[in-house]
């Protein structure tokens, strides 16, 4: 009787764990699905270079932002970190404008 109660017992664990790994793996699964998604929006851009193109956040959620076409506005728009102020101070010191010819 007692070796029939821990052979339920362990499949009664053995089970709890098999459901807690699949719920890993679903939310493994839906994590991966949300970034190959993001990823596939790059091409979205067909006139932008891809190696132009950088991972920037909007309300901490993922947009793609070409880094050559890019106006100041849009660039205070991000979330911003160092490479956004970078590319503020890049874009408002450039030495070069299209709007001068």
């Amino acid at each position: 009787m007692e070796v029939k109660n821990k052979e339920v017992e362990n499949k009664e664990v053995e089970h709890k764990v098999l459901e807690t790994e699949n719920s890993i793996l679903q939310l493994e699964i839906q994590r991966l699905t949300k970034e190959l998604d993001f990823m596939n929006k790059i091409f979205e851009h067909p006139s932008s270079l891809v190696y132009h193109m950088e991972r920037f956040n909007v309300k901490d959620k993922p947009i793609w932002i070409d880094t050559h076409l890019v106006t100041i506005q849009e660039l205070q728009k991000l979330d911003q970190n160092q490479k956004v102020q970078e590319l503020i101070n890049y874009k408002q010191s450039s030495r070069y404008d299209d709007n001068d010819w």
